[in-house]
């Protein structure tokens, strides 16, 4: 099967942001434009044999492309609208980014030494290759100032800020090589009514990464006021740059030596597990996986022409200390009771599982570089930790699952975890006129959740279908790095978190009509550190959606979507130190309209 599309999205993504000192003051209002273009082909073959063997291949080039303008324009301290002066700010970024994707899967069932106790045995593999490019040619920002009329508002002028960095174009090349691959083999035990079923595998990931960051500026120190003046299109214009009278000089940004790295991830994993079913009534899954984790990440200044900064990476990678090259392994053990009841309070399958796992979560490779990186949905700025730890998880699960012969079904789980070395995200402590996120190792957290699922057949084609998850978080930081609140709630999780949908699925089946709605609960944003103020939170979000798709035929859909119907905002909020609540950034989302078509061929 060929698989083909095209979509092409223009979206603004307008914001205002307070500084939280001093907001009235100091603000900006960001306008904010993107033009994303995305092409999906994908290919995917296969072969059966005789129902016991399967062979697929799969292969997926994805290219997206995106083409951004923005404006900033606000007030600092050096810029007051009482004096008729005000900072704006442009910037262009144009990003292209593709995955390739290679899968060659096999399934197969061996039936040679089945009989009353042995079962078929059931070994599956799978090896993948996937290449991940990341290229931004062209990233551009100027600073400026314009004078205006404070009684009127009238733009008097408008000029560039003879600074080091007037103009500053930055460059970016990243490429990720995955390669991995795995088998599975599951041999079944049969005794009456009872089955035992033992299995075991292993898995191999090696990812490769090169990240290449270029910053260049034009020096506009000593250029005279008259040439300044004007929008970054003339003032840099071929004229004016190339004129030897005009003092302009083309500079290496500051900090080239840490925008650049390559890196390293290599993972073994091995597992062993049973799983054991008594009388159709209890069942009984165990085992435990091992881990051999190996990463190198060392930075690069392309502009090391001595040697210095090389040598400089070798003398730290002979320290005891040292966190360029690391290697950790452990085991990781899980262990799940199951008892099913056909019948209980009418359902035709009833179940009970408690279960326990223990997981280790691993940063990121941009947490833990140092490079500076921007956040593409808000636009801050963030800034990897290259001492930061794994995380440690024991997860505790109780989950019920009541299953009717109609399709309706009902679930309640309660879960905990308990963590050690939590990953969170804080603000570096500094100007409070930019944000800058980092990330930081807590001491320990926990978290406790009950969570609602279902589905209900209303009747004539109509469903309803939802979820309902209600947490309760608590992170404990260091004492003694100037966090605001040493113990607090876990960033990015809320108390609550809703979706809910009303569905519509026509006889025929050439129909489907869904209404869907999500809430979450408020949550932190950052944790506060060494400025007096109190955690910033982002604000709950109402998000409503429509979509209708029609399938005329087995290979042409169409399907309509109308995003954010109550064109909420997002709006993220901080306490500063004299008792304001601020609104530090405020996001138009906007209502969007999508149409996609689909044939497959």
């Amino acid at each position: 099967m060929i698989n083909g599309s095209y979509d092409q999205e223009v979206r603004n993504k307008n914001q205002k942001n307070q500084e939280i000192g001093n907001p009235e003051d100091n603000y900006s209002t960001v306008e904010r434009t993107i033009e994303e273009t995305r092409e999906l082909l994908s290919l995917n073959m296969g072969i059966n044999y005789q129902d016991m063997h399967n062979l697929d291949f799969n292969a997926f080039k994805i290219d997206l492309t995106e083409d951004e303008a923005q404006i900033e324009i606000g007030q600092d301290a050096n810029n007051s609208a009482a004096d008729g002066r005000q900072t704006i700010d442009y910037s262009t970024r144009y990003e292209q980014r593709s995955l390739e994707v290679v899968q060659l899967i096999g399934d197969h069932k061996f039936d040679q030494l089945s009989g009353n106790t042995l079962g078929d045995i059931n070994i599956d593999w799978i090896y993948s290759d996937s290449t991940v490019e990341t290229d931004i040619p062209g990233k551009s920002s100027a600073k400026g100032v314009t004078n205006f009329n404070p009684a009127t508002g009238e733009i008097i002028d408008t000029q560039i800020l003879a600074t080091s960095s007037a103009a500053s174009f930055s460059f970016l090349t990243l490429v990720d090589d995955v390669e991995s691959y795995g088998m599975d083999i599951a041999i079944p035990l049969l005794f009456g009514n009872n089955e035992i079923t033992f299995s075991g595998g292993y898995s191999y990931n090696d990812k490769v990464r090169e990240y290449y960051g270029y910053t260049a500026n034009i020096n506009a120190i000593g250029v005279s006021n008259n040439i300044l003046k004007g929008t970054p299109g003339s003032v840099f214009s071929d004229a004016n740059v190339l004129n030897l009278n005009y003092p302009f000089e083309f500079t290496v940004g500051g900090g080239l030596g840490t925008e650049s790295y390559v890196a390293a991830q290599m993972t073994d994993a091995a597992y062993g597990m049973f799983d054991f079913t008594w009388n159709e009534t209890l069942r009984i899954t165990g085992g435990a996986r091992y881990e051999e984790f190996r990463q190198a990440l060392l930075p690069v200044d392309l502009l090391d022409y001595t040697g210095e900064s090389l040598n400089k990476v070798i003398a730290d990678l002979s320290k005891e200390d040292q966190k360029l090259a690391i290697r950790d392994d452990g085991w990781y053990p899980s262990l799940a009771v199951t008892y099913m009841n056909n019948g209980f309070l009418g359902a035709e399958d009833f179940q009970v599982r408690a279960s326990f796992a223990k997981t280790l979560v691993r940063p990121d490779l941009r947490e833990v570089s140092e490079i500076y990186y921007v956040d593409p949905e808000l636009d801050t700025l963030v800034q990897g930790n290259p001492l930061l730890e794994s995380s440690d998880i024991d997860h505790f699960d109780l989950r019920t699952e009541w299953l009717y012969d109609n399709g309706d079904n009902f679930t309640i789980s309660l879960f905990y975890k308990d963590i050690i070395n939590p990953i969170e995200q804080s603000r570096v402590p500094g100007s409070d006129e930019s944000v800058l996120l980092t990330f930081y190792n807590a001491v320990s957290g926990e978290m406790t959740g009950l969570e609602f699922e279902g589905l209900k057949e209303i009747g004539a084609g109509f469903f309803v279908t939802g979820n309902l998850t209600l947490t309760d978080s608590e992170i404990v930081s260091p004492d003694g790095l100037g966090f605001t609140n040493i113990k607090r709630k876990m960033t990015g999780q809320s108390d609550y978190v809703f979706n809910g949908q009303l569905g519509f699925d026509s006889d025929d089946g050439m129909h489907t009509v869904s209404l869907a709605y999500n809430l979450f609960g408020e949550r932190v944003f950052y944790a506060s550190n060494n400025n007096g103020h109190e955690d910033a939170f982002e604000q709950p979000f109402n998000s409503l959606d429509i979509v209708y798709s029609f399938f005329p035929t087995e290979n042409f859909t169409t399907k309509v979507k109308i995003g954010n119907i109550l064109d909420e905002k997002r709006t993220f909020t901080q306490i500063n130190s004299e008792g304001v609540d601020v609104t530090i950034i405020e996001q138009e989302v906007g209502t969007s309209l999508s149409l996609d078509v689909k044939y497959n061929f």
